[in-house]
């Protein structure tokens, strides 16, 4: 069973992440809620041993053998919910490289023991081409 925890982003500071026992001491009714972002740990790990939340930016290998031969692309994005899954994005609000939509975490992470955590997309938006 995953563990089930949370990080914060807060809108008004923007200085730096608030970790789970950080949110429960300071993110009580001496905060708005509307201006923090919530995020939810994955339950999964990078290569580094570094926890998986939601709004973090991953570099990833995504392997393909169709059609008989390998054709292995290398990725980033950033860790979404949606479709009742942790998925990878390119960007927080489009379609990911085509139609398909975003690779399902759990898969990937399966497949590419090589998985990093390269930054979050409220430190690093830089990292995706966004300002």
């Amino acid at each position: 069973m995953r563990e089930i925890k949370f990080r914060a982003w807060d809108l008004d500071a923007q200085d730096r992440m608030y970790s789970w026992d950080e949110i429960k001491l300071h993110f009580s009714e001496h905060v708005e809620h509307e201006k923090v972002v919530v995020m939810q740990y994955t339950g999964l790990k990078d290569k580094n041993d570094k926890e998986i939340y939601e709004g973090d930016i991953l570099n990833f290998v995504e392997f393909d053998t169709t059609g008989g031969h390998r054709d292995d692309r290398e990725f980033t994005g950033i860790v979404k919910w949606k479709n009742g899954m942790f998925e990878i994005w390119n960007k927080p609000d489009s379609e990911f490289y085509g139609a398909d939509g975003g690779f399902v975490l759990q898969y990937i992470w399966l497949q590419d023991d090589e998985i990093e955590v390269i930054g979050n997309i409220y430190e690093n938006p830089e990292l995706l081409n966004i300002k």
